[in-house]
Order: C-alpha cells, then structure tokens, then sequence
C-alpha cells in the first residue's frame, strides 16, 4: 500500500495539464446539460455576453479629423472623433 502513493504521485505530476483540462469539460457539459438551474445561468450569462459585445460595435463607423488652427499664440491642436 504504501509503494503505491509515490506511483500515484509520480503519474499525476507526469500528466500533461492540457489533457486534463480537455477531459474536465465533457464533464461540466454534462453536469451543466441536466441541471437545470446551472444551464439557465449559463444562458444568462451567454446573453449577457452577447449583449455586451453587440453594445460595443458600432454599425458603421466613421472617424473625422480636423487640424485645429491657433489662435493668438496658442498650441496647434487636433480634433478627432468617432460617430
């Protein structure tokens, strides 16, 4: 019994941390997929994100620049904007 700990040990340091990370979400897609409170959230939260990323775009921007001339001695500017 006791030579099996340094055995267990050794593996789980030998696997590569990759793989256990692909073999974990099958199973979060599974518990995910028949709890229902769990995959209500997740939908939430999915809408959410999507929401968020279709406030941030823009449906045709435009950008405007203008060389601001100055006026009694003072810094030559520029004025940029996005519409």
């Amino acid at each position: 019994m006791k030579f099996l700990f340094p055995v267990i040990i050794s593996t789980a340091i030998a696997l590569p941390f990759d793989s256990v990370a692909v073999d974990i979400e099958p199973a979060v897609n599974l518990i995910v997929k028949y709890d229902h409170a769990l995959a209500a959230e997740s939908y939430r939260l999915q809408a959410e994100l999507a929401e968020a990323h279709d406030a941030n775009m823009l449906a045709d921007p435009e950008a405007e620049g203008e060389f601001l001339f100055p006026e009694k001695g003072n810094e030559r500017r520029w004025s940029v904007g996005i519409s």
